[in-house]
């Protein structure tokens, strides 16, 4: 069973349907992209997914648990960690104290003895931000802020990280380095599930590709399927061409 599993997930907000009938998995070791165009419903899910949001119907299973009735700090206790599409981050602290207060938090609640000192050391190496350590997040460009709050969400120890637009302003250096970090990651069993509107990253990352469109799943499947899928090209990709 994966890791991950949404059945038949919907959202209503009044006369708007969000979600309908979704149906989305993710596994430990690969990364898994959700993509589809602005509105499509992509945030929606990871809020459902995360707790944020309520679904009006279906169900979430994370390791085969039920997690409708868990608030979002549960499940973050769990193992599922996010970042946003609009940065959340700490910026009147430097890029060590925001992932110390994640490590923190972490030792607070895990049933393990946890060095939240000795854990940031290693998340500030991991992400590559050992030279940025002690610079306040606010005067960072976007591209090292990100790998802040993706660092943040890391020392939490998750086994599932949702990832919401991760290239989102980064130069292209900066996107060679945040897939290099996200391989890496998930060959060391990490399941991610990606949200992301750069097709070229996406297609070289993923392993399975969910696609949305007006709250409904239209495609799934590899990345060269999703290519040549004709309702995801009339939807999202445009002519098969393009997509290629």
């Amino acid at each position: 069973m994966p890791l991950l599993q949404v059945d038949q997930v919907g959202v209503r907000f009044g006369g708007l349907l969000a979600l309908q009938d979704v149906d989305l998995s993710a596994d430990e070791g690969e990364i898994t992209g959700l993509i589809g165009p602005n509105g499509a419903g992509k945030t929606t899910l990871f809020n459902v997914i995360t707790g944020l949001q309520e679904p009006t119907g279906g169900h979430v299973a994370f390791d085969a648990a039920e997690l409708q009735k868990e608030k979002p700090h549960e499940r973050a206790r769990r193992g599922i960690a996010r970042t946003f599409q609009r940065l959340e981050v700490f910026g009147s602290l430097t890029t060590r104290e925001n992932i110390m207060v994640a490590a923190e938090i972490r030792s607070g609640w895990s049933k393990e003895k946890v060095d939240a000192r000795a854990v940031t050391d290693e998340v500030l190496d991991t992400v590559g931000l050992e030279r940025q350590a002690d610079q306040r997040v606010d005067t960072m460009p976007t591209g090292l802020a990100r790998l802040v709050e993706l660092g943040r969400a890391l020392a939490t120890a998750p086994r599932l990280l949702l990832l919401d637009e991760a290239s989102s302003g980064l130069t292209s250096t900066e996107t060679d380095f945040m897939a290099g970090l996200l391989r890496r990651l998930s060959a060391a069993g990490l399941a991610v599930l990606l949200v992301e509107h750069d097709i070229e990253f996406v297609m070289s990352l993923c392993t399975k590709i969910h696609v949305l469109d007006f709250g409904k799943l239209i495609a799934v499947g590899t990345p060269k399927e999703i290519q040549k899928n004709k309702a995801v090209q009339a939807a999202y990709l445009g002519s098969e061409g393009d997509a290629a």
